[in-house]
């Protein structure tokens, strides 16, 4: 069984090969009515199979070790779900124009289909993916459930973590060009995916999507290579053009011993780095020994979390940020994910006060890099609200939930999840006064 089926899947693979270049420019309109699919349609009916169809697929960039995989991925699918694929394409939605005579011809081609035909669709589909795919995403909280004495309601301490839960083509979507800096932020309701304006936009300028890529998360030269690599081009926006951000200046920098500066780490193999402010000199090998030996601090204190041995993690973690201290930069986002872990480990055991003390260190460090305006800022504030609720401080909680909402309706609007947390906490808190 395993020699033919390996047999069969060579035979298509090599048809597939000779065809493939042919087919993909002649075949894509074999399930839609090619003629009527301006762009302006394609707009309205964005369900139109032939919008997927008609998405780039680069197959112009890619080598040929990745098209030979491509292609026996594409052999593969078709072997194993040949059937499945053409009762899907034979119950697709039909386009809102002429849809008898429509149907009538897809149902006869159809009809007429082979595996070749449905391995050129999958090749193509599979190409497409790289570069067009949305992933799909949820906000997950790695936390303990804890809760405040006048209320029923549980409110969770955590650190939010985005989860890939699916992936998908949205042919609209891909009409938007990408910035590292985007003028819009996603998000997702069902099988919907919105799309929101984060500041105004002007008259013929463009609405900007990230792909990936965003200058708060990379250094430029990584957004540019991540892009490069995976679409095919050379960004050029506004954010690869300006200057240095705060996040690459700072976001992994060491500490100056002369004057508290930012000292940026670069090329691993460089034996001296240099302050950025004062010019001051710093070895490398034996500042990035002692890092190490911080990451090691940091893991184990966490594996104590995790079996259950807080009061030990605490006191690993907190030796942990002592070291970090003294070789890291105040804003280092490895100093600032430390002090974000102590303070899950103090709520872990109910010490609220030093849970949110050392919180505000790491929302500082995230107010400073990504901006009073930032999500990412939204985000911590929904933590400190959520630690200072439980710690009954009431007055800092609503102070902090007043900070958080507009954030939220700014970047989200009033229906997501940690929104309608924060609205819960505060009608709560009010309950209590």
């Amino acid at each position: 069984m395993k020699r033919e089926i390996l047999s069969i899947l060579d035979i298509c693979y090599h048809k597939l090969k000779a065809e493939c270049q042919e087919w993909l420019i002649n075949g894509l309109y074999t399930f839609d009515d090619a003629d009527n699919n301006t762009l302006e349609r394609r707009i309205k009916d964005s369900r139109n199979y032939y919008n997927i169809c008609s998405l780039l697929s680069h197959s112009d960039k890619y080598t040929s070790e990745q098209m030979n995989r491509f292609y026996i991925e594409s052999c593969f699918l078709t072997f194993m779900f040949g059937e499945q694929i053409i009762q899907w394409i034979h119950n697709l939605d039909l386009p809102n124009v002429a849809e008898v005579s429509i149907s009538d011809c897809r149902k006869s081609k159809i009809e007429k289909m082979k595996n070749i035909d449905i391995a050129l669709v999958m090749a193509l589909h599979i190409q497409q993916l790289r570069t067009n795919v949305h992933a799909i995403t949820k906000l997950v909280a790695t936390s303990r459930q804890n809760k405040i004495a006048e209320c029923a309601e549980i409110h969770r301490v955590s650190q939010n973590q985005q989860e890939r839960l699916a992936i998908s083509l949205y042919p609209n979507s891909s009409l938007f060009n990408h910035s590292c800096n985007p003028n819009t932020i996603v998000s997702f309701s069902g099988r919907n995916i919105i799309f929101k304006a984060i500041r105004k936009i002007g008259k013929d300028f463009d609405v900007t999507h990230c792909y990936g890529p965003h200058i708060n998360h990379m250094s430029r030269n990584e957004r540019i290579d991540k892009l490069s690599k995976q679409y095919f081009f050379t960004c050029s926006c506004d954010a690869c053009q300006s200057n240095v951000s705060r996040i690459e200046l700072y976001g992994n920098a060491l500490k100056c011993h002369k004057c508290d500066g930012p000292v940026k780490q670069g090329d691993s193999n460089l034996a001296v780095l240099k302050c950025q402010e004062c010019d001051c000199s710093l070895e490398s090998n034996k500042v990035l020994l002692e890092i190490s030996k911080c990451s090691k601090q940091f893991s184990r204190a966490q594996e104590l979390w995790e079996s259950g041995n807080t009061r030990a993690a605490i006191d690993l973690m907190e030796e942990c940020i002592s070291d970090q201290l003294r070789l890291l930069h105040e804003f280092n986002l490895d100093l600032s994910f430390s002090y974000d872990c102590l303070a899950k480990f103090y709520a872990d055991i109910g010490d609220w006060k030093n849970a949110y003390t050392a919180c505000h260190k790491s929302v500082q460090t995230v107010q400073f890099l990504h901006g009073n305006d930032s999500i990412e800022y939204a985000n911590e504030l929904h933590k400190m609200a959520v630690l200072y609720f439980n710690g009954k401080e009431i007055p800092k909680a609503m102070a902090t939930i007043d900070e958080a909402i507009p954030l939220f309706d700014f970047h989200y609007g009033r229906s997501h999840a940690s929104r309608q947390e924060l609205d819960e906490m505060k009608r709560c808190l009010l309950s209590c006064l």
